[in-house]
């Protein structure tokens, strides 16, 4: 081994370029050793005495998203998360909250026009189960009120299609369509075709359902 290492003879009698040659054969040799020993026992952090952190990945699955998060173990505290958007086409029932806001408010616009009776028919277009299934949560919120309801057997195809929502009503009746059409804001939102009508009664009304539905969590609805 130590033949590979000059005497002081023999560097003085070397010309510059091999004691280059030399040197730089040395420093590779050295750093070959290096790369070997710092891949064989690679460094390790040394935790902090007396604390100790795991970082968990928790996923919360909730009607409408998937939120990621993850927090420390030792001291819970969010540190990043992700939401991924729902489909908003798909059907979601009313909550029991909305469900309660609705009925409310159908029952005091009832009480308001009590003298005139009021009855709804709620109708839909054919061809969208989910607009079907609106009619029928719509409708049942009107019969608890003695209101109306929905008519499941009555649709039809290609009837007011420039408007997501269509109410007909007396022509002497638009205060009582615009009420109604408030007191349902809260679950069933759009843009509405009002048409008053000659021959109608003036205590009827009959709610279209022409558009898409577009759920939000609570299960309110916007046709689109």
């Amino acid at each position: 081994m130590w033949s590979f290492i000059p005497t002081k003879a023999h560097w003085r009698r070397w010309s510059l370029a091999n004691k280059l040659t030399c040197v730089g054969t040395y420093v590779g040799i050295v750093a070959l050793v290096l790369t070997i020993v710092f891949f064989l026992w690679p460094a390790r952090s040394t935790p902090i005495a007396g604390h100790q952190s795991n970082v968990d990945t928790r996923v919360d699955r909730s009607p409408g998203a998937i939120v990621q998060t993850a927090v420390d173990s030792s001291n819970v505290v969010q540190i990043g998360s992700l939401t991924v958007n729902p489909d908003t086409h798909k059907y979601r029932p009313m909550t029991q909250e909305l469900r309660r806001d609705l009925e409310t408010k159908l029952a005091a616009w009832s009480k308001n026009y009590a003298t005139a009776a009021p009855v709804v028919r709620v109708e839909c277009e054919s061809g969208n189960s989910q607009r079907f299934k609106v009619g029928v949560d719509l409708g049942e919120a009107l019969a608890r009120q003695n209101l109306g309801g929905f008519d499941p057997t009555s649709v039809s195809i290609g009837r007011f299609p420039e408007y997501p929502l269509t109410l007909h009503c007396g022509s002497n009746s638009l205060a009582l369509a615009s009420a109604f059409l408030s007191a349902i804001s809260s679950y069933v939102t759009g843009r509405v075709n009002v048409v008053p009508l000659t021959q109608w009664p003036e205590s009827h009304l009959r709610l279209y359902l022409n558009g898409t539905p577009s759920f939000s969590e609570n299960g309110a609805v916007n046709m689109e």
